[in-house]
């Protein structure tokens, strides 16, 4: 798993049997400057716990 912050970019690697997502990040505002490594986190758990199941809220 690796986050950019200067290009955005975030790879979750199939590093224990799932799936590998690749997604582009576009931070808004100076706060966000290590999104790309918490998006990387929430991804790789949220497929950790089985991907989006319907009724779940995005926090």
């Amino acid at each position: 798993m690796f986050g950019s912050r200067d290009g955005q970019d975030v790879m979750v690697r199939d590093d224990e049997g799932l799936p590998a997502v690749s997604v582009t990040i576009t931070p808004i505002g100076s706060d966000n400057e290590d999104v790309a490594g918490e998006v990387a986190a929430l991804l790789k758990e949220q497929y950790a716990t089985g991907g989006d199941q319907e009724g779940d809220d995005a926090e």
